[in-house]
């Protein structure tokens, strides 16, 4: 669709994912600042990470959540890095084993275009608006995460490795800003 930002390439890029303890994580983390460079977008004391905030969208059967294999469904969330006054608007999918992202960026206060307020005809997000409301998505989920990113080359390939610890999450019916999640929510103890 035209409206949407193409992210990481047309090409897509292969995304691995591994459960690790508290216990385990430091010693990968510090193998992989030894190994790569930091991400440029990092901004916190440590040098290489940043606070990821985001609400997930999924109809009344959970049916993104649910689905698997050739039938996995793409994620709508809407994404906020740190305290910015930035928020992404996205779709992420996994065609052939391969994450694609389209992502538009926006103003916090666009929020309400996705709620009751008609959109300019001209607002770059109304194509999540419009895939909310075909699909009949709603919110569920508030998570929050402090992500280290490192990134580089090996063996003349890109590679970028992610770590996200301090998870926590909490169920939500409500349109809102992503943000810290605080007492509310439920701590999950893995990387």
């Amino acid at each position: 669709e035209t409206e949407e930002i193409a992210f990481e390439g047309t090409g897509g890029i292969f995304e691995i994912k591994y459960l690790l303890t508290e216990e385990t994580a430091p010693i990968l983390r510090e193998c992989a600042r030894r190994c790569l460079e930091p991400d440029p977008h990092a901004s916190s004391s440590e040098g290489d990470g940043y606070s990821v905030y985001s609400l997930y969208f999924d109809d009344e059967e959970f049916a993104t959540y649910r689905a698997t294999g050739t039938q996995r469904l793409p994620k709508y969330r809407i994404r906020r890095y740190g305290d910015a006054d930035t928020l992404f608007l996205e779709r992420k999918s996994k065609p052939d084993g391969k994450v694609k992202k389209h992502r538009t960026p926006v103003p916090t206060h666009d929020l309400a275009y996705l709620h009751s307020t008609e959109p300019p005809e001209e607002w770059s997000g109304r194509w999540f608006r419009k895939r909310l409301r075909k699909r009949g998505l709603h919110p569920v989920c508030f998570v929050s995460y402090k992500r280290t990113a490192r990134l580089g080359e090996i063996d003349g390939q890109y590679v970028r490795f992610t770590m996200d610890r301090e998870i926590r999450c909490t169920p939500t019916t409500e349109l809102g800003v992503p943000g810290p999640l605080n007492g509310q929510a439920i701590p999950i103890d893995i990387v």
